[in-house]
């Protein structure tokens, strides 16, 4: 798909997809280094699913026949951070979502936070025996070491990794904003699995994906979690795994999987939160899971 600065329309079906991962195991070809291959955010650090590490493919395997350390953190899908040597993963269990830092290179704890939260988000519904605890990945800003994470019943926080976890700011989404249950889509039933959707840092905020009536995106500066302004589209979020920065005509935008389809949101001074460009895009079950690419001003759906 070409963007431009329109509002052309299409219904796609495409066939969903839902991955589940519920422990952690980890390889020995983890980056040790913050220059040398980290995953600071959702698909690494270029948003692009590209490591600068290598393969470990010999011709005859992948890398090793058995894993350097295997850990349990819980129930959860989210996806791991690697920062400078340090390994950032979420889980669940005893009605708590659990933030842990491990050293990559072992998997021993570095240090953990917590606080009290629900297996399944307040308006979720549909596939519960499948998944279960936070879903949506933390998002490390390089700047100041803070990591943000989303839980599935809509806690945003802010930890600072320089003080071993130390929370600067907390707000709950669905307190904070009108989110109603995700709407049935499709021949399939109704399925709300709660926040999913890593938040993005682009400059001073922190953008999240709260698919409320005030709108689709939210802007959070991200020091003080204090909101800086909504989304002109108002579309119920989708189950994507992230949102995809990208630029249009030279202007800094982000792309948004919602559950009716693509919205392609501006970020420049001035115009943050305009709409550029909407594409509709439905699933017959009643999920838009996969992650936009971006290539250039093409996004890849």
């Amino acid at each position: 798909m070409h963007i431009e600065p329109s509002e052309s329309r299409r219904s796609q079906s495409p066939r969903p997809t839902v991955q589940i991962a519920v422990w952690l195991v980890t390889v020995s070809l983890l980056p040790t280094f913050l220059w040398a291959g980290d995953w600071p955010h959702w698909r690494g650090a270029d948003r692009n699913d590209i490591i600068s590490e290598p393969s470990g493919w010999t011709g005859d395997h992948w890398i090793a026949s058995r894993a350097s350390w295997i850990t349990n953190v819980g129930d959860g899908s989210s996806s791991p951070l690697v920062i400078g040597g340090q390994l950032y993963v979420m889980g669940w269990r005893d009605q708590r979502d659990f933030l842990y830092c491990l050293r990559a290179s072992t998997g021993e704890e570095i240090w953990s936070v917590s606080y009290p939260c629900p297996r399944f988000g307040r308006r979720a519904t549909g596939d519960q025996g499948l998944y279960g605890g936070p879903t949506s990945t933390p998002e490390y800003d390089v700047a100041t070491g803070y990591l943000y994470t989303l839980s599935c019943d809509g806690d945003l926080h802010c930890w600072d990794t320089g003080r071993r976890g130390r929370q600067v700011w907390r707000v709950n989404l669905y307190d904070a904003y009108h989110v109603e249950q995700r709407p049935k889509i499709g021949r399939s039933g109704r399925r709300d699995y709660g926040y999913t959707t890593a938040p993005l840092v682009h400059e001073d905020w922190l953008i999240v994906e709260i698919g409320a009536h005030e709108g689709t995106l939210a802007a959070f500066d991200k020091k003080t979690g204090k909101q800086v302004w909504l989304s002109q589209a108002k579309m119920p979020a989708g189950h994507s795994g992230g949102l995809a920065p990208m630029s249009v005509e030279g202007r800094p935008c982000v792309a948004v999987f919602t559950l009716r389809g693509l919205v392609v949101t501006r970020l420049d001074e001035g115009h943050a939160g305009q709409t550029v460009a909407e594409y509709e895009w439905t699933t017959s079950f009643a999920n838009n899971i996969a992650t936009p690419a971006v290539f250039q001003n093409y996004v890849v759906m």
